[in-house]
């Protein structure tokens, strides 16, 4: 292992309140994370930090003399050391280019290859931290969703179910009717309860407990392509292609059915008093109580229409899709919308593949490769161009550190909140799925078989009103 000198001796000069025979044991702490320590060969874990800047490491205990190693090139320069209350040593590394991870350690004496005082590691933002690998044949095509334990369901692979641990190992796998799968299924959901829904290009809507088992299944007269959501109550609610939205009970009974004009398109929403909302091929957008009669429809200016997300004071917010934006894609209509569905503001901009709200109101909108800020007036921001434009996006998901990330051609961006780009992973396969876990761990699938997750700066997903395309992890 290569190694090399972070830092000369601690200055004298800044050892007189250290105290030169201290035998304090060291403590680490980088970025505000209590790191792992242990003597005499690194170990794993430590804190994410950014691709390049400055790492801040306290030392408790450190004397004068005492050296900062690293094995990697990107860290080079200590441009500041403090003593606080006599105890505690801090360093300032400048450092840059890292993109995996980095083994530090602390010794006494001049040779890095001396006896450790502690050991730990820092992993850039981006990095990756594990990847599963399935069957490239059927590869999965919606998001990961996580449980509350962190376990993570993909649908991946000949038809199967899979159950992944956080760190990335399988737990359990169920086999599904063959053709039951593919790319226009729904994807998963979990329900309150913990119960995982699974919707099967075959028609049907299956229930799996979290170890796996079937729980019950229900079948309907069309297509199942997107995942179901959920009431207060526990009641499911689905479209599907056959005109209709179901309710059933948590038990998979039916409750009621109401029949739109056409097939329902796009994902069904529930809004802040159980208002189920949801477009159709008919053009048309529907307001439906959660006893199953019709509060109100729209019409969004004859065009083909899907809601996106809610806000956190019920506002809705969807696009639309149709002849005035076939002719020009940058035509497409964005919406809100009151609850009892009048036109708060709309605007032309390019068609919006996914929207989500981060923790201060502000719509994040992505349209082929663009992704745009507007303010909660439908005023815009800021617009990042991710390049060519990719017709299959992924997704978008909102950090607790309001790091925005999204995907486009095979790419993985990271914004911060100004539309400044973070960092970008470049991969070979796309499109890109993306969801993140309790964690911060951004959770990645793609069309050749592979789900992996990077490592990030957010600890978990923003407490937003809306932080993924999907409005939370369970789906």
């Amino acid at each position: 292992m290569r190694s090399f000198l972070l830092c000369a001796a601690l200055l004298s000069a800044h050892a007189g309140g250290l105290g030169a025979a201290s035998a304090a044991p060291v403590s680490l702490t980088v970025n505000g994370t209590r790191l792992p320590e242990r003597r005499a060969k690194p170990v794993a874990g430590g804190a994410v930090v950014p691709q390049s800047g400055t790492l801040p490491l306290t030392l408790r205990g450190a004397q004068a003399g005492d050296q900062l190693c690293s094995d990697s090139d990107a860290f080079y320069q200590i441009n500041r050391l403090d003593n606080i209350a006599g105890k505690v040593t801090q360093f300032y590394a400048n450092y840059a280019g890292l993109l995996g991870q980095a083994k530090l350690w602390v010794v006494r004496g001049k040779s890095c290859a001396g006896p450790h005082l502690a050991d730990f590691e820092v992993r850039a933002e981006g990095s990756t931290l594990w990847q599963a690998t399935f069957p490239a044949q059927s590869p999965e095509n919606r998001p990961p969703v996580v449980a509350a334990d962190g376990t993570i369901y993909v649908l991946a692979g000949k038809d199967e179910l899979h159950a992944l641990t956080p760190a990335g190992g399988l737990k359990w796998r169920v086999a599904l009717p063959k053709g039951a799968w593919s790319e226009w299924s729904s994807g998963l959901s979990l329900g309150p309860d913990g119960t995982l829904y699974a919707g099967l290009f075959n028609g049907d809507l299956v229930a799996f407990a979290p170890t796996g088992k079937e729980k019950w299944r229900f079948r309907t007269a069309a297509l199942v392509v997107q995942p179901p959501t959920f009431g207060a109550d526990g009641t499911v609610y689905l479209g599907a292609t056959d005109h209709k939205l179901y309710a059933l009970t948590p038990q998979g009974q039916k409750k009621w059915v109401y029949r739109a004009g056409q097939h329902i398109i796009g994902p069904t929403l529930r809004g802040l008093d159980g208002t189920l909302y949801f477009g159709a091929d008919d053009r048309l957008l529907y307001a439906v109580g959660p006893n199953g009669k019709l509060r109100w429809k729209l019409d969004p200016a004859g065009e083909r229409a899907e809601l996106r997300a809610i806000g956190a004071d019920g506002t809705l917010y969807a696009t639309s899709f149709g002849p005035s934006s076939w002719k020009a894609p940058d035509n497409a209509l964005l919406m809100a919308l009151s609850p009892a569905g009048k036109v708060i503001w709309q605007r032309r901009m390019g068609y919006a593949q996914s929207v989500t709200i981060g923790q201060g109101g502000t719509l994040y909108v992505e349209s082929f490769g663009k992704l745009s800020a507007l303010t909660t007036a439908g005023q815009p921001k800021w617009t990042f161009n991710g390049g060519e434009a990719n017709s299959s996006a992924g997704t978008q998901v909102i950090g607790s550190d309001d790091t925005i990330y999204f995907t486009n051609n095979a790419r993985i961006y990271a914004l911060n909140a100004d539309g400044s780009l973070k960092w970008l992973r470049e991969l070979a396969q796309e499109p890109l799925y993306l969801n993140m876990n309790r964690s911060g761990d951004l959770l990645v699938s793609a069309w050749n078989g592979r789900v992996f997750a990077l490592a990030t700066t957010s600890r978990a997903l923003a407490k937003a009103p809306w932080p993924t395309a999907a409005a939370d992890a369970n789906r």
